[in-house]
């Protein structure tokens, strides 16, 4: 890979001050994407309802906010990952639609899924989900967002099947009674509020705190090849849930260390409700 450095060429000189108009210029963040289809919402559509959180020390905690600079939420965008995917289709053409398959079902979850259940190919680079042309382009480009990890299935947590991103989610029930799991009980009225406004159906679930929630990406087999360029086995590349469950960790899970608790209760939505806690 070519990595480009900042540093200057020895007997250069940096200039005193930057030129006029880098000190004027402005740089403004774009909004979360209101794109939705069949199965899932982009996180703008999530994001309405679920800001302006603060716990009861004042911290401000929306989920929003926390997410969107993440590694998950910029897992579409990340440039090193671009470029191996790039890099690995250099080294093996012939590969290439497994290649970016395999490469897109974790880095661009929502995408890679509607386009495999509604028949089509599931292609990251060129006139694929990267492109602005493509109808998927932004759900691919929300990475690991909000409406794919709130619909996971827990069956089959923990089981080889379930890893390199073989998680469940259901490829038949209709927008407007899709199931959006969280770990609190859901609230009277809000239900219909959030099934009218999103199209998910709030429901309790506590499999969303266990770690092969997490494990369903992160531990990841890998293809190879072999001297005559055919697939002859998978390795295994990145085994962090394994690695985990052999620990002395294995009695807490990955949230505990990635997700801090808040300072007491905190309230959900915009919309009201009671505050939750543990936060």
């Amino acid at each position: 890979f070519l990595l480009t450095s900042c540093a200057l060429s020895k007997g250069t000189v940096a200039p005193k001050s930057p030129p006029p108009e880098a000190t004027t210029a402005s740089v403004s963040g774009q909004s979360l994407p209101l794109e939705q289809d069949r199965y899932f919402n982009g996180s703008g559509n999530c994001a309405i309802c679920h800001t302006n959180m603060f716990d009861e020390s004042g911290v401000d905690v929306s989920t929003d906010k926390l997410w969107r600079a993440t590694m998950l939420a910029n897992a579409a965008r990340d440039p090193y990952w671009l470029a191996t995917v790039r890099s690995e289709i250099n080294l093996a053409p012939e590969l290439s639609e497994t290649i970016q398959k395999k490469c897109a079902t974790c880095h661009m979850p929502m995408a890679e899924f509607s386009a495999v259940a509604e028949g089509s190919k599931p292609l990251i680079l060129d006139d694929g989900f990267r492109s602005a042309e493509h109808p998927l382009n932004k759900l691919a480009n929300d990475g690991v967002s909000c409406s794919l990890c709130h619909q996971i299935e827990p069956e089959n947590f923990g089981q080889k099947l379930s890893f390199s991103g073989g998680f469940l989610i259901d490829a038949v029930t209709e927008k407007g009674n899709r199931i959006a799991y969280g770990p609190y009980p859901p609230n009277g009225n809000f239900i219909a509020v959030m099934q009218g406004v999103s199209g998910f159906i709030p429901t309790q679930s506590e499999h969303l705190k266990q770690a092969g929630m997490c494990g369903t990406c992160h531990n990841l087999y890998t293809p190879y090849l072999d001297e005559n360029d055919q697939i002859a086995g998978e390795f295994p590349e990145q085994m962090i849930y394994d690695e985990w469950a052999n620990s002395a960790y294995r009695d807490g899970n990955c949230q505990d260390c990635h997700m801090p608790l808040a300072q007491g209760g905190v309230q959900l939505s915009t919309t009201g409700g009671p505050k939750r806690s543990p936060f």
